[in-house]
């Protein structure tokens, strides 16, 4: 299945938008070194970089600008699979390589944080994330798995809005999307890029809990909006 994926991205992935994608994600990793930190430690360089305003707000612009590019320069084969029935298998590898183009940019962005960390840190000492007393690895990895998990997530709302119909539902969507981009660090995380942004809570484990049910409650939200929208012939 990763192969067929693979094959269906490749021609997007290794093409001059992908390429200028990758300098914005450079440039945009940059910024944060100018900043004046408490540390400039490896590990907290990467976390620091990973949840910096402008590089949240960034990236999920680049994801959503990526995806939506994609499936406008597929959509003659979507149109070719409806014309001959093949709508389930086409919904399904479309979720598919939408997801994988945004892991891919996602992991890019990664290498590029880990290489610019490399770079302008001062040792390769763990540190400790202040506002919860555990070592950034721990939170890194934490931050890690919420970000592939919340870009899965856009990258599925992104396809929903390229591809319905019903005109409520489209705009709910983008609007829905364009929320989560912003961040508001003033406010409780009820946006992604807030979440990612990286609000205080009273304990490492109330985050964890939170995010957790933030992200379910998109999902069940995502498998209703399939049944109810995608899966008709008419919304396509």
């Amino acid at each position: 299945m990763f192969k067929q994926v693979y094959n269906r991205c490749k021609f997007y992935l290794n093409s001059y938008v992908t390429f200028g994608t990758i300098f914005v994600i450079l440039f945009l990793l940059i910024l944060p070194t100018f900043d004046f930190k408490l540390s400039n430690g490896f590990f907290f360089n990467i976390r620091y970089a990973s949840q910096n305003m402008l590089v949240v707000e960034g990236m999920l612009l680049l994801y959503v600008f990526n995806i939506w590019s994609y499936l406008k320069k597929n959509k003659n084969n979507f149109y070719q699979a409806h014309r001959y029935g093949n709508i389930r298998v086409l919904i399904k590898n479309n979720i598919c390589d939408v997801i994988f183009i945004g892991w891919i940019l996602e992991t890019v962005f990664w290498i590029l944080n880990i290489t610019v960390a490399t770079i302008f840190s001062d040792g390769y000492y763990l540190g400790v994330y202040q506002f919860y007393k555990i070592t950034n690895v721990i939170y890194l990895v934490y931050l890690v798995i919420l970000r592939y998990l919340i870009i899965s997530l856009m990258s599925i709302i992104i396809y929903f809005i390229f591809h319905t119909g019903n005109k409520i539902l489209k705009t709910s969507l983008f609007l829905v999307v364009a929320f989560n981009i912003l961040v508001f660090p003033n406010s409780f995380p009820i946006s992604f890029a807030t979440l990612v942004f990286g609000y205080k809570f009273k304990y490492f484990a109330i985050e964890i809990i939170y995010a957790i049910f933030l992200i379910v409650f998109y999902i069940v939200g995502l498998i209703l909006i399939k049944k109810k929208f995608i899966d008709k012939k008419r919304d396509l």
